[in-house]
């Protein structure tokens, strides 16, 4: 099948201010809280350099509840930004003419399905996070050749990102020191398919409990009812929207790229112990990445569920999602179904990444909402 045609990044040069406030008469537009909205970009004259953005949410007040926060990213393969369909991210190398691919498969990288690829650097993206102040946010470096860039976007937002992709106790430091201000730990922390609690101790000694993410990203599978009894796996509850509360189904942690599964399924209990040893949880709902085709409603109930009272000091753990999202609606639901204790990445279904949904409007759902 033809690749689709190229997509393009918004023009970033010269740089654009901060979207808020809005130019007169302009503001986001309702419509596009209905699933799926279409493209309502903001063209706004600019040339003033991107100012450093605040790298964490603003104090709230008191007595008031927590919201979901928008948190953006930034998606490295070969060198370039790109937003790919998750699990079909293999080890063949990716192009190397230094072009922006566009949507489709990508040429001699087997079954990897990209929705999205730019020449922009990285660094720009992190500019307009921090001009918006957004922290939070992760940068993933997907297979080699990913460094230089993900240095640039960390300098280009000192504190305000969480980079992940290849580290280990070795390299963690170089990240930090590079502006990074939490680094994201998965496939070392898993091995032979099991979760190795002493290489995360070690990565927990290595950088300090809270300057560390676990990536727990899953799949969604059948549960496996144990022949006597039946027991599924603790923390395993349902909720009430989508199958939220379907007690069928279980979630398990891919590593790898999300190409191997493991045999560690997220539950109540497994989240209180990971608490203790990160600061905040990372988790893909792998079956959804990239496709824009809504977030699973069932997992983000659980999480929230999971969370609560979860960290090391009785608060809420922090927990961010990512897989599906596509319009204003999908905040508003995260927000509803996890009662503010869950964020949500939003990638390919932005304006800046090729789709429909303008960045700007996400900027302004999370202000209005307090975050």
């Amino acid at each position: 099948m033809a690749a689709a045609a190229v997509t393009s990044a918004p023009a970033f040069s010269p740089p654009l201010p901060a979207h808020l406030p809005w130019p007169a008469g302009r503001g986001p537009t309702p419509a596009v809280r209905q699933c799926p909205g279409r493209p309502n970009r903001l063209s706004m004259a600019g040339g003033a350099p991107y100012p450093t953005g605040p790298t964490t949410p603003p104090p709230r007040a008191a007595g008031r509840r927590r919201h979901t926060r928008f948190r953006p990213c930034i998606d490295l393969h070969g060198g370039l930004v790109k937003q790919i369909v998750g699990g079909t991210l293999t080890d063949a190398p990716p192009p190397t003419d230094g072009a922006a691919t566009g949507a489709g498969a990508d040429a001699g990288s087997g079954g990897l399905r990209t929705n999205f690829s730019t020449t922009t650097p990285a660094a720009e993206f992190a500019a307009r996070y921090a001009a918006d102040g957004l922290p939070g946010g992760h940068v993933i470096m997907l297979g080699g050749g990913n460094e230089a860039a993900a240095r640039s976007a960390l300098g280009a937002y000192p504190g305000g990102l969480h980079v992940g992709g290849g580290i280990n106790p070795s390299n963690a430091g170089e990240w930090l020191d590079a502006g990074a201000s939490h680094v994201i730990v998965t496939s070392y922390v898993f091995r032979g398919g099991s979760i190795d609690w002493t290489r995360v101790d070690e990565m927990r000694r290595a950088v300090g409990r809270e300057r560390l993410v676990l990536d727990v990203s899953c799949r969604k599978r059948p549960v496996k009812v144990a022949a006597a009894g039946g027991r599924r796996n603790d923390g395993d509850r349902g909720g009430e929207d989508g199958d939220a509360g379907d007690d069928s189904v279980e979630y398990v942690v891919c590593t790898d790229r999300w190409t191997r599964t493991t045999d560690y399924v997220l539950s109540a209990a497994g989240v209180r112990r990971l608490a203790t040893h990160c600061d905040e949880l990372l988790v893909h709902a792998v079956d959804e990445e990239g496709k824009r085709g809504g977030i699973d409603a069932g997992l983000v109930t659980r999480l929230a569920g999971w969370a609560a009272g979860a960290a090391a000091d009785g608060s809420d753990l922090p927990v961010v999602y990512a897989g599906g999202a596509r319009c204003l609606a999908d905040l508003d639901a995260v927000d509803r179904l996890s009662g503010g204790r869950v964020d949500l990445t939003i990638g390919s279904a932005l304006d800046l990444f090729g789709g429909d949904l303008p960045y700007a409007d996400a900027v302004a759902w999370m202000r209005r909402a307090g975050g």
